[in-house]
Order: C-alpha cells, then structure tokens, then sequence
C-alpha cells in the first residue's frame, strides 16, 4: 500500500491546478475521471469503509432545475428521500429562468425535457481527494442522484473492513 499510493498520488498531480479560490474545486473531465477511477484504492488509502457510506449525513446533492417558468433562485436545504425522516441530505437547489433563450428557432427545446425545461440532480460523497468528491451519482431526481452515488461508494468499499484504523 505505501508504493501504491505515490504512484496515485503522482498520477493526479496536475489535477490540482484546477482548483479556484472560492474552494469549491472544479476539474477538468478527464482529471474528475481519474479520480473515480482510482476511487476504490484512494478510498482504501483513506481508511474508508462501508459505514462512512450508508450514512446519508456523509452526502450533498445539488439539484439544477432549467425552466422559463421559474425565477433564478438558489435554496439550501435538508430533503428527506421516500418521506422518511431516516434518510436525509444536504441539498442545493439552483433554479434557471431560461425565458430569455427562446427564441423561434428553439421553442421544441423548451418542451419538458428539452434543454431550457428540465432538472438534473447530483449527488456525492463527502470522502474526497484533493477536493474532489470520489463518489458522485448523477440522475434526473434526487432520489435516483443519491442512490447511485450510494451504490458507487458501496461497490468501492464492499472489500474494506467495516471499522477502518482511524
């Protein structure tokens, strides 16, 4: 493990020139792709376990909604999935009034579903590596989001013990 990390380590070396200074990094795609390909064994180098992933306190979500029938907003709240008051997330609702793209050559992309009138959901894991997250599920809800980030973690740690040497 002590050799396999500073082969990890230096295979994302150049990732780290995209953070900006707001802390909230922002990488380039194939940077973000390394990372959640290597997430497994930076998980393990992490001393992370299926625990930390069950928990739905260690997950944030973000849900973008593009619409010309709403107004720009952006709300940050605590959702519950299913109406159960057991499995709650952080969630940063961001809202678009795309009203002012349409135009009469793209009016069907305002249909639902279209590029100016739906909604994206993701969701990550708080366990990240150089302030990138290495479980992030993407859906079209926030249920959907959150499960396949879920699922990725559990998969990444499924052979990790289940207390880690913290």
């Amino acid at each position: 493990m002590i050799l396999a990390m500073p082969m990890l380590l230096l295979g994302f070396q150049n990732c780290s020139q995209f953070s900006v200074s707001d802390s909230i990094s922002k990488f380039s795609a194939s940077c973000s792709a390394k990372i959640q390909e290597e997430a497994p064994a930076i998980a393990k180098f992490l001393s992370a376990t299926p625990n930390d992933c069950e928990s739905s306190s260690g997950y944030a979500c973000l849900i973008r909604t593009f619409s010309p029938n709403i107004a720009s907003s952006t709300i940050k709240s605590v959702k519950c999935l299913d109406g159960s008051s057991e499995t709650c997330v952080q969630v940063t609702e961001i809202s678009f009034d795309t009203k002012a793209a349409r135009n009469s050559k793209n009016a069907n992309e305002f249909e639902p579903g279209g590029e100016y009138n739906r909604v994206e959901a993701q969701c990550s894991h708080r366990l990240q590596y150089s302030n990138a997250a290495l479980f992030v599920g993407l859906g079209d809800d926030l249920e959907s989001a959150f499960t396949s980030a879920k699922s990725k973690c559990l998969a990444a740690t499924a052979d990790l013990p289940t207390e880690g040497a913290r």
